[in-house]
């Protein structure tokens, strides 16, 4: 008989939610305009974070909704664009957040999946 240490627990695949633009911003006034900060809050009162934050339209991603991007790794809807980014992608855009201008602008602008993280 198997040992219960012999069936290691199947994780569920990730729900793809197809392909979207993925951006990069930081917190400076080319990034945020009014909004910059050298310590930026988010729409959802959160501190931005490298490696954490994102920014997606809330209608399509909900504040909260943990995601992962393909290639990239997983990420928390935190923040959002503004409203004209939105409606320019039909709210199919996320905005990976980077403390640097200079690795947001590298970073620049890809298309890839992502997937909702359970």
């Amino acid at each position: 008989a198997a040992g219960l240490g012999d069936n290691p627990k199947m994780q569920p695949e990730p729900e793809s939610l197809g392909d979207f633009t993925i951006t990069a911003y930081c917190g400076c006034p080319t990034c945020c305009g009014i909004w910059s900060s050298d310590t930026p809050m988010t729409a959802s009162g959160e501190p931005a974070q490298e490696g954490i934050t994102v920014a997606s339209d809330w209608d399509t991603l909900p504040a909260g909704t943990e995601i992962e991007i393909e290639g990239l790794g997983e990420y928390k809807v935190q923040d959002k664009p503004a409203q004209w980014i939105v409606e320019k992608y039909d709210g199919r855009i996320i905005d990976v957040y980077f403390e640097n201008h200079e690795d947001a602008l590298k970073f620049g602008k890809q298309k890839m999946e992502v997937y909702k993280v359970e």
